[in-house]
């Protein structure tokens, strides 16, 4: 498993290179860092509906 984790890092990285080369390194930048408040928005509205959804359980015991 840590040898695929390995072999994943250098793909990764070797894409980056290569994409930093073709297109420049700001914009690779760019495109990661909007990757990344993708991936923290995705979770904070995950995080956000379960929260949700536990307070309209917990709503719904109360009630009886």
């Amino acid at each position: 498993m840590k040898g695929q984790t390995f072999s994943l890092s250098i793909i990764t990285l070797l894409l980056f290179v290569i994409a930093a080369h073709f297109v420049g390194l700001k914009t690779v930048f760019t495109v990661l860092a909007v990757g990344v408040a993708l991936v923290a928005l995705l979770v904070l509205l995950t995080v956000a509906v379960a929260a949700f959804s536990a307070w309209l359980k917990y709503r719904k015991e109360r009630r009886r």
